[in-house]
């Protein structure tokens, strides 16, 4: 098992955690340079849900425990 593939299938358990669309759940690098990872599900899921994609991804921060030490918004 790969790291994306790890991390990917760990987002998909907080996604339906909290009732978001699982199809949504997915991780990128946002560079090769550097092991920086990303995930810009919140604004699909604010479009869908009506609701600030802000919101949307403190909520899904908060689910995602020690999976990550350092989040940012």
């Amino acid at each position: 098992m790969n790291i994306k593939f790890y991390l990917n299938s760990k987002l998909k358990e907080v996604f339906a955690k909290l009732g978001y669309d699982t199809s949504k759940a997915v991780v990128n690098f946002s560079s090769t340079d550097i092991a920086d990872l990303q995930c810009n599900a919140s604004f699909a899921l604010a479009k869908d849900l009506h609701t600030s994609p802000i919101v949307i991804a403190d909520n899904i921060v908060s689910q995602c425990g020690s999976l990550c030490e350092d989040f940012e918004i």
